[in-house]
């Protein structure tokens, strides 16, 4: 079992806790920050999620790109194909919009100033944010989106 969803599933019975809060984060806008020290692959938030199923119709809204997360089809996979991300040929493109503040995180200047990599956990509809380093209370969170998405959304103007 993927070890975030047993410690999701162990904290969800007392209550997932938040140890996150958002602030202002420069010229990214709102950003994510540590309430607390997180280790290495320790998990941040868990989210839970709504998938479109059929995102076609919300394609050409910049919002749904710049706040939703692409997830993996699963229409095929094995050693030589991977899952489907976008643009399946089977299914389309799906997209998960997390609750909480999974939308808010701030992507990295560089991919190695990241601090923090994102899973999505299709059969639970859950989003987890887990810390790629030691993460220093009340520094900000940082995922990294690609050059793409950091050139388009991220980057100062």
């Amino acid at each position: 079992m993927n070890p975030a969803i047993g410690k999701y599933l162990e904290l969800k019975k007392e209550g997932l806790p938040v140890h996150v809060y958002v602030r202002e984060a420069g010229h990214k806008g709102m950003g994510v920050f540590a309430g607390k020290k997180f280790e290495k692959d320790d998990p941040i938030e868990f989210c839970h999620s709504f998938i479109f199923e059929w995102q076609g119709k919300y394609q050409r809204d910049a919002m749904v790109g710049k706040y939703c997360y692409g997830v993996p089809c699963h229409c095929a996979p094995g050693p030589q194909k991977p899952p489907c991300i976008l643009n399946c040929p089977a299914n389309g493109n799906r997209w998960l919009m997390p609750m909480g503040f999974g939308s808010c995180y701030n992507s990295a200047d560089k991919e190695e100033e990241a601090n923090a990599f994102w899973m999505i956990i299709v059969e639970h509809n859950l989003f987890v944010m887990m810390a790629k380093s030691p993460i220093k209370k009340d520094e900000e969170i940082l995922t990294w989106f690609g050059q793409g998405y950091y050139d388009s959304w991220c980057k100062a103007k």
